[in-house]
């Protein structure tokens, strides 16, 4: 939910050919290549958020390549962060839970098997805090500054 929220945001304000958005799982039932979840999918359709339903899953686990190509990378929580950090590719790169980058506490919980009304919840959160973010990133004029 979070990438595609983060790439319709961008593309709202025409930044989606200047910054690539990709998303990647970290935990223990992260499986690669798998189909996006039905209640996800539902979640960001109802919140007229279009999306691929091409869409595949990413076990970092197994494309570090991403990691090593990213100059930033949030995540929904400090435990899916603290999991970055034994990556050799992660050595360099900023590193923020969603919450920490858009300047709120705490963490974004996975949803997952919890029910319609915490998808809601959980795209709710993603949303306001990929908001706060999104005027972090661009009111950067070059990208290759940092985002302070």
């Amino acid at each position: 939910m979070a990438e595609y929220t983060l790439k319709y945001m961008l593309s709202e304000h025409g930044y989606d050919s200047q910054i690539h958005v990709c998303s990647g799982g970290i935990a223990t039932h992260a499986r690669d290549d798998s189909a996006f979840s039905l209640d996800a999918k539902l979640t960001i359709k109802d919140n007229g958020i279009p999306f691929s339903e091409d869409f595949r899953s990413t076990d970092l686990n197994w494309h570090k390549d991403i990691i090593e190509n990213s100059d930033l990378i949030l995540t929904m929580t400090d435990l899916q962060k603290s999991k970055l950090m034994v990556f050799e590719e992660i050595k360099g790169k900023d590193v923020f839970t969603l919450k920490e980058f858009a300047g709120e506490p705490g963490d974004i919980e996975d949803p997952s098997g919890k029910g319609d009304s915490v998808y809601d919840q959980t795209f709710y959160e993603i949303k306001i805090c990929m908001e706060k973010a999104l005027k972090r990133i661009i009111s950067v004029k070059d990208f290759s500054e940092r985002y302070g």
